[in-house]
């Protein structure tokens, strides 16, 4: 049974305490409760404004290739539970028209977007959930969405392409890489496989786990550190038409106005090589310590 306080005394009594303290005094108290609540659980790399609106699942039998295509929205790839393809979005607002499709054409799916509203207050936030055995070419796209990367899988080929919009990437391991953003920071660690990004404007900075394979490093106007294992043989390349060019290493090493050519040992064919471009910025190659 529940009591009703509405007109006793410890009822009028709180209701002279928040008269008294004013309106100022009641968001503090409001404020202050709202901290002692438990905080909503989103997954990393949600944002709390938005809600999961829909929930889409597909098989990836005879699939090969997986085409991930969005607008302005946050896309998470990560490693999902099962042997299907989980897509979760999430929206600060839920319209049908909003929800995205998948298709398949042959060997190829294709995730795409619904429509966007124009008004910038709309939030949205797509999660990827791949299998750890998927082993084919995985394309990542949005025009003006980050792309956050953090899956457990070896994909053959990972490509990722924003128009404003940074990626960043941990425990990538696939065969061959190639990230493209007109304007956006490219960001985080790769632990194997031949690695190209192109930035048209924003900095580019990579941590190589290992280095067997090739790097391609490229920035029109922008500031680029790449981060090796040290002891390792290769060849470089570091030109920057505007910006000072740093590397650690003294010994068969070529210095020019605008670039730096080199080797760290007895390179052969097979070594890898390193090639780092920037139009406008600085470049700093340098070891792990």
């Amino acid at each position: 049974m529940l009591t009703d306080y509405s007109n006793n005394m410890f009822s009028g009594t709180i209701l002279n305490i928040l008269d008294s303290i004013g309106k100022t005094g009641r968001l503090f108290i409001r404020a202050a409760l709202l901290l002692l609540l438990p905080a909503p659980l989103f997954p990393a790399g949600i944002q709390e404004e938005t809600h999961l609106v829909q929930t889409m699942t597909a098989s990836l039998q005879g699939m090969d290739t997986i085409i991930v295509s969005y607008m302005p929205d946050k896309v998470l790839v990560r490693t999902g539970d099962g042997e299907d393809l989980l897509v979760k979005e999430y929206m600060s607002t839920d319209k049908a028209r909003y929800h995205g499709t998948i298709d398949k054409d042959g060997r190829t799916l294709t995730v795409r977007t619904g429509e966007r509203p124009s008004s910038p207050a709309f939030q949205s936030c797509i999660e990827i959930l791949l299998p750890r055995s998927y082993t084919g070419t995985l394309k990542v796209s949005t025009t003006s969405g980050k792309i956050d990367y953090d899956y457990a899988g070896h994909p053959q080929v990972f490509m990722a392409k924003t128009t404003s919009g940074g990626i960043v990437f941990e425990n990538l391991a696939a065969t061959e890489t190639d990230m493209q953003s007109k304007s956006g920071r490219i960001a985080g660690t790769i632990l194997e496989g031949n690695l190209k990004i192109a930035n048209d404007s924003g900095s580019v900075s990579v941590v190589r786990e290992d280095l067997v394979e090739d790097t391609d490093l490229t920035a029109k106007s922008g500031k680029i550190q790449l981060t090796v294992p040290s002891n390792t043989v290769f060849s470089f390349s570091a030109t920057s038409a505007s910006g000072g060019i740093h590397v650690p290493y003294t010994g068969n090493v070529e210095e020019q106005e605008h670039s730096v050519v080199g080797t760290t040992g007895n390179t052969t064919r097979t070594s890898p090589a390193i090639r780092l471009r920037t139009g406008s910025g600085s470049i700093t190659l340098k070891e792990k310590r």
